[in-house]
């Protein structure tokens, strides 16, 4: 829950970074700041590798526990833990997916506004020796 914060967190100061962009207070986008977001993510999504890996050892303990004739109780409990466990996992794949969306959304245009900016400098220098 931290890191979907610290994430959220980070793209609203690339949001913040853009919008000074766009008034001219900032000279280019924050890279540091792209590059901490995409760590974050990577970190995302290793948690939630290690969420599926425990999801499938919780599979194959069931199937193992179905073959020895566990008891139908302990199935049951067993099967609505891995069902909520899938479900926690589907929400925050939910999240994170929406949060790389906003995170490449913001990438995007704080690529062009820079570039909106590079080319207004360079019409700048040309109106000056031109004009």
């Amino acid at each position: 829950m931290n890191k979907r914060i610290l994430l959220l967190v980070g793209v609203m100061s690339s949001v913040m970074s853009l919008a000074q962009a766009q008034t001219g207070d900032v000279k280019s986008p924050d890279i540091n700041e792209i590059q901490k977001d995409r760590k974050e993510l990577r970190q995302d999504q290793k948690e939630r590798n290690e969420a599926q890996q425990q999801v499938n050892v919780d599979k194959r303990r069931l199937v193992q526990d179905r073959k020895n004739k566990a008891s139908s109780t302990q199935l049951v409990t067993d099967q609505k833990a891995l069902q909520k466990a899938r479900e926690v996992r589907n929400k925050e794949q939910g999240e994170v997916n929406a949060d790389k969306k906003e995170l490449h959304k913001n990438i995007q245009d704080l690529r062009k506004d820079h570039q909106q900016r590079k080319e207004a400098k360079r019409n700048k220098k040309h109106e000056k020796h031109n004009g």
